[in-house]
């Protein structure tokens, strides 16, 4: 996976740690069972009443290159003011599968994450929910 950089400012040097939670080598059927017990993990209740960092996350994908590019933004909330951009591009290993998207495209997005200086205490993603 390749990492590009483009930081707009400096966060606070606390960085980001995820916990990875499968592998990303997973068969179709591995993948709908993983993605079945994870669902059953998620939080449904507003831990943060007053958050100081929020990011937005997306991934660009390229069907014909096979190349997926997944980017982070964080910004200080409530100014708005951008605080740290990062983004990681790499190859696709997972098919298209509608309800499946996370296996081919969150490593992209993850990537970008963990090279982050500023921990956001919100996330918004383009996503489906919990599937």
């Amino acid at each position: 996976m390749k990492a590009v950089v483009n930081p707009v400012g400096s966060g606070y040097n606390r960085g980001v740690r995820l916990n990875q939670l499968h592998a990303w080598d997973l068969t179709v059927a591995e993948a709908r069972e993983t993605q079945a017990r994870l669902a059953a993990t998620v939080s449904r209740e507003g831990a943060i009443a007053e958050p100081r960092f929020i990011a937005g996350v997306d991934v660009s994908v390229s069907p014909e290159r096979g190349m997926a590019t997944g980017a982070v933004v964080v910004l200080e909330y409530p100014s708005l003011v951008p605080v740290e951009v990062r983004a990681s591009s790499g190859e696709l290993a997972f098919p298209y599968m509608p309800g499946r998207l996370s296996f081919r495209e969150a490593r992209h997005i993850l990537a970008a994450c963990e090279m982050l200086e500023t921990e956001p205490d919100l996330v918004i993603v383009d996503g489906q929910g919990i599937a």
